[in-house]
């Protein structure tokens, strides 16, 4: 069995306590379905940085199987040029999936 497929999201809900929005109890996939939920937090930034570190995790996986390819096929001297390429590529999709799992 696979993980359901991302991207996965935290959604905003209205708060009529708060008058906003604020970061709703769970996680959702793209088809709207649940895939976590939270409770007994009373700090909504420490559900939120949970939220976006958990939401991010199909992206960490991606990742991790992107540079583990790279690794096995492209890891090759005789020919630079293709494998900086290839660096650079994973190099920015590592600075996007930090960026969306710190929320920065």
């Amino acid at each position: 069995m696979t993980h359901t497929k991302g991207p996965w999201k935290q959604p905003m809900r209205y708060s009529p306590e708060d008058g906003c929005d604020i970061p709703a109890g769970q996680i959702e996939g793209p088809a709207g379905q649940v895939i976590a939920s939270f409770a007994g937090f009373a700090d909504l930034g420490e559900i939120a940085a949970n939220a976006r570190l958990i939401a991010a995790a199909p992206d960490a996986v991606q990742l991790a199987e992107k540079i583990i390819e790279w690794y096995e096929t492209d890891h090759d001297d005789s020919s630079r040029e293709a494998p900086l390429r290839r660096e650079h590529e994973l190099y920015q999709q590592a600075q996007a999936f930090l960026a969306r799992a710190t929320g920065q």
